[in-house]
């Protein structure tokens, strides 16, 4: 994002990194990515994954953006550039557990109901 937005550590400049990175990417990238593989994996149709992200996708999105844009921010805004992939690897560990708990939790229940 350095080449579109600059290096300073600004809060202008971290907060252009942030809306592109959180509301562009995190929205429209991530999240429905997340979804397709995941549900790949787990045997889904393509039909019965978009079916999932439609009843999950505006929570996910919601959650993700109240999750990452305060901890961007300051990651643009203070943490050494060859420091940030550190910072966001650890951040994106519990953001993923999160997205795993959040997709998972309407099957695990569906399990229990059947035992």
């Amino acid at each position: 994002y350095d080449r579109f937005f600059g290096v300073a550590p600004t809060l202008r400049t971290a907060a252009l990194k942030t809306g592109f990175d959180v509301l562009l990417h995190g929205n429209f990238v991530l999240i429905p990515s997340f979804y397709i593989i995941t549900g790949t994996v787990k045997g889904l149709t393509l039909s019965q994954v978009a079916a999932h992200y439609r009843s999950e996708g505006a929570t996910a999105s919601l959650g993700t953006t109240l999750y990452w844009t305060p901890l961007c921010i300051l990651n643009f805004r203070f943490v050494p550039q060859h420091s940030r992939i550190l910072v966001v690897s650890v951040l994106s560990f519990i953001h993923k557990t999160w997205m795993s708990w959040l997709s998972n939790r309407d099957r695990h229940k569906a399990r229990i109901e059947l035992n």
